[in-house]
């Protein structure tokens, strides 16, 4: 009896564990055919991470078919080899929660050549019924956001706008801002690498995540499977970076000042008064002083080329009515080949508060 509960304990694990992992990966998937167009089993198939050199093998199946599963994102190169036929080399953009699809047919071998597939992504996703709409590395990059994740959200099809003030605040009950397709303030579900994001009672992400490190910010809003839990609206997902066999990275500073922002229309209304010290005109009522700087960055690279990689970020933010915070994050991607534990340590500054 306790054998069979064991057992079962342990399935459960592995499936839990196969459900988590396809919240962070992507899948490669396709058929090798003849020029005949039938099948070519026990082909083997390998996909290398271009910006890593991680390699993973496979081979056809009786029916000609191949599966790279938990495939994590990024671009790689498939070469198909098989006895009697001429090599193939394509190429494919493994996305967030998707299944791409990428076929080859062989040429009967002759002189020693070999062919490159060229294939472009389908404009209809033919394999999953899911609603889902992504915003991808280069376009976070181009696209003035400030340093909040959720102003992503209003970029995407089905967003709505709540007239209810402090969303995404706990202490008072408002909900969430992201709100898609009528479904209100407290129907989205939030996962940040495959973890649960949630604040317990508002459906709100309890943690931000820094803009800089997002590889892919994708929103589901329809037809998402059971793996994604309890979201009856909305469910977004969050993939961070990992480090590459190439060192990289990039700083920003983001600061506001108010001697730069114009006086408001009540301000000007009410006029200016002589300063009897300076003897010079003043305004009645003066702009409000407030000053902020965030500054930050992301770095990342190899520790063992080819198996293992590292990517830091750090971020101070200071302003003039509390004293500055620092937080330094270093996070080991999901697939390392060697297991390591994420690090989070706060690193102090003169009376500093630790987050």
């Amino acid at each position: 009896m306790n054998l069979q509960i064991s057992l079962r304990l342990a399935a459960l694990a592995v499936l839990a564990a196969a459900a988590n992992a396809q919240t962070v990966t992507g899948t490669v998937e396709g058929r090798v055919t003849d020029p005949a167009g039938a099948t070519v089993p026990a082909a083997t198939v390998r996909a290398k991470e271009v910006s890593t050199g991680t390699v993973r093998a496979a081979q056809t199946n009786s029916e000609g078919f191949y599966e790279f599963a938990f495939v994590g994102l990024g671009d790689y190169e498939l070469t198909v080899d098989a006895p009697g036929f001429q090599s193939q080399t394509g190429r494919v953009n493994v996305a967030l929660n998707r299944t791409t699809v990428l076929n080859f047919r062989m040429a009967v071998a002759g002189v020693q050549e070999s062919v490159t597939v060229s294939e472009a992504a389908p404009a209809i996703d033919l394999v999953s019924g899911q609603i889902r709409r992504s915003i991808e590395e280069h376009e976070i990059e181009a696209i003035p956001l400030g340093r909040n994740m959720l102003n992503l959200v209003p970029l995407l099809p089905g967003f709505q706008t709540n007239p209810t003030a402090g969303q995404n605040n706990p202490t008072l009950s408002s909900g969430s801002s992201a709100s898609f397709n009528g479904t209100g303030t407290r129907s989205a579900t939030f996962q940040t690498d495959g973890v649960a994001n949630d604040d317990s009672s508002e459906n709100q992400n309890r943690q931000g995540v820094n803009i800089s490190t997002i590889k892919e910010f994708q929103v589901l809003t329809n037809s998402f499977t059971a793996e994604f839990g309890r979201g009856s609206g909305a469910v977004v997902l969050v993939q961070t970076k990992s480090g590459t066999n190439v060192y990289h990275g990039e700083a920003f500073w983001q600061t506001t000042n108010s001697a730069l922002n114009a006086r408001s229309y009540f301000q000007n209304e009410a006029g200016s008064k002589l300063d009897p010290a300076s003897g010079k005109l003043v305004p009645v009522i003066a702009k409000p002083s407030s000053k902020s700087h965030r500054i930050g960055g992301v770095f990342g690279g190899p520790a063992i080329k080819n198996k293992l990689f590292w990517i830091g970020r750090s971020r101070c933010c200071q302003n003039n009515s509390a004293p500055r915070r620092w937080t330094r994050n270093c996070r080991t991607p999901p697939r390392a080949r060697r297991s390591s534990r994420a690090l989070s340590t706060g690193f102090p500054t003169p009376s500093p508060t630790i987050r």
